[in-house]
């Protein structure tokens, strides 16, 4: 059994990693109670705060803060990240991990998109609901 589980979450990162690579600089998010989607990558509740399929996503709180770490395979390379939206919901941080390349990320929200900036100056738009955490190398 667990054996069978494993094989399923590599099979789940494998998959992340091809449809995480083809997602454009401009995309959606959404995520329910039973569902968490970014571009065509569905991740399914597994449990609470816990979402796993084409990538994996964990909740948690801190203090008032919601926090996400979130781990996917985008070109061939291994991506973990955590982030913390604001307890207003209007912005977001991220660090974000390959190897030995390190990005942050600075969400801002408006007009219904996560307005995205990289450490190195990249910039992206996410469409998404206000305070849906994006710990995903979206763009890269």
């Amino acid at each position: 059994m667990t054996l069978a589980v494993g094989a399923a979450l590599a099979l789940g990162c494998a998959t992340a990693g091809v449809m995480l690579s083809i997602l454009p600089t401009g995309v959606s998010v959404a995520m329910t109670a039973t569902t968490y989607r970014i571009g065509d990558a569905t991740l399914l509740a597994v449990a609470p705060g816990v979402y796993s399929g084409s990538g994996t996503l964990v909740l948690g709180h801190r203090g008032l803060h919601l926090t996400a770490g979130g781990s996917a395979v985008v070109d061939g390379a291994r991506w973990v990240a955590f982030c913390e939206v604001a307890a207003d919901g209007a912005a977001e941080t991220c660090r974000l991990q390959s190897g030995t390349r390190t990005l942050t990320a600075r969400d801002v929200w408006a007009a219904r998109t996560w307005q995205r900036t990289y450490s190195d100056g990249v910039r992206v738009e996410i469409a998404a609901a206000r305070s849906v955490p994006v710990p995903f190398p979206v763009g890269r």
